[in-house]
């Protein structure tokens, strides 16, 4: 199979899209399919892909410019034009501004087109007329998409209530990842003394985008909340802006100081390897207000044996545990955040299986082998629903 991709960045920076992307690829190709890789923004990821991509090709844009509508469309058909031709071929992609280009490219290609939904459904433009040609250009793209996949139950029934689409194109495949990668450290002592931490504190830790959808000002306040309690706390919050200007970052630092945290809290920047963060942590928090699709870096903690509190929002009760399910707190709720985080930061004196418990659930669900072998699956699907259309359609006297 003949598997076309479609990425709008290739920097691992941007988050868990591109990474999570990367590693699907990646192992598909090493099941003996062939991938070519058709990418906008140009990153630090490029050069993983050029070990296995038969064929890679950068695209001005795969948006159509109402500015200047016919060089788009030039440019568009000339992209199209460089992609080789295989029998069994499959297009493949997931954000949603690629759809579009996906469309048109499978068409011209005659073959199924599959998109993985990794972020909440756009918001409808019924009604505006104004608009009327790009919510014609919508219905009519996503009419053409063979098969849906879904990061988790909650991504698939917002976008086939959302956008009003067909339940039965959709297959629910959870983020994977490589568990030797993320696993627990054999000495947390030596690792502390690398980064320079004292042996007794509890090291909270978030790692992430810096964007205010994250919420990571709870995190901070729920800190201010603990400290009055207790005196052995160190925040770390790892990431850096993406989606917003540094701005964010520069509100969040002047939050630490209104709070009087400065010697609790430390902006070590992007973490490029964040496996160590969590190794060396006592629990790792995801404070998201938004309705965050999955969580990667839940499971990622999950395997190095370290506790994840979250918000319960969007579809990160799905990367829980029925046992885990009590470190879920309400979003943008301090003190909620607060309680959960006294109840789990002595786990190592009072729970010391919990780590155990949380790798466990990381190996028996979300191995990135597990992942690989689902999309494989609805790539096939996709596949096969093609042909038996083309089978009607010959039988017919119809050339589809």
């Amino acid at each position: 199979m003949h598997v076309i991709v479609l990425a709008v960045s290739t920097s691992s920076m941007r988050g868990g899209i591109e990474k999570s992307m990367l590693d699907v690829c990646r192992g598909l190709h090493d099941r003996g399919h062939t991938i070519s890789l058709l990418y906008e923004q140009a990153g630090d990821q490029i050069a993983q892909y050029q070990e296995f991509c038969h064929f890679i090709y950068q695209v001005d844009s795969f948006r159509l410019s109402k500015q200047n509508l016919f060089s788009s469309i030039q440019k568009l058909l000339e992209a199209i034009w460089q992609v080789p031709k295989f029998e069994e071929t499959v297009i493949y992609t997931s954000q949603y501004y690629t759809f579009f280009f996906g469309y048109i490219l499978a068409l011209l290609k005659n073959a199924p087109f599959v998109c993985h939904l990794r972020l909440p459904a756009p918001v409808r433009l019924d009604g505006n007329w104004s608009r009327s040609l790009t919510l014609l250009k919508e219905r009519a793209t996503l009419s053409g998409v063979t098969r849906f996949i879904a990061i988790s139950n909650f991504i698939k029934n917002e976008w086939a209530k959302t956008l009003r689409l067909n339940l039965d194109k959709f297959d629910v495949i959870y983020n994977g990842i490589n568990t030797d990668s993320f696993k627990p450290a054999n000495d947390i002592s030596a690792l502390r003394k690398q980064w320079n931490i004292a042996p007794a504190k509890k090291i909270i830790v978030y790692v992430g985008r810096l964007d205010q959808h994250k919420g990571v000002e709870t995190l901070i306040k729920a800190l201010a909340i603990l400290k009055r309690q207790r005196s052995d706390l160190q925040l770390i919050i790892a990431g850096k802006s993406i989606l917003e200007t540094e701005d964010y970052e520069r509100s969040l630092c002047q939050l630490v100081s209104e709070l009087d945290l400065e010697a609790d809290v430390w902006f070590p920047g992007y973490a490029k390897t964040p496996a160590s963060l969590y190794q060396l942590s006592d629990v790792m928090v995801l404070p998201s207000i938004w309705a965050e699709p999955f969580g990667r870096t839940i499971i990622e903690s999950f395997a190095c044996g370290t506790p994840v509190v979250a918000s319960r929002t969007g579809g990160i009760p799905e990367a829980f545990s029925s046992e885990l399910q009590e470190f879920l707190f309400e979003p943008n709720n301090e003190d909620d955040l607060a309680a959960v985080l006294n109840k789990i930061l002595d786990w190592r004196e009072k729970i010391p299986e919990l780590g155990a418990i949380c790798r466990q659930h990381a190996i028996a669900n979300f191995q990135i082998e597990r992942t690989v072998a689902g999309v494989e699956q609805s790539l096939i699907k996709a596949m096969h629903s093609t042909h038996s259309k083309r089978q009607v359609f010959s039988k017919q006297g119809i050339v589809p």
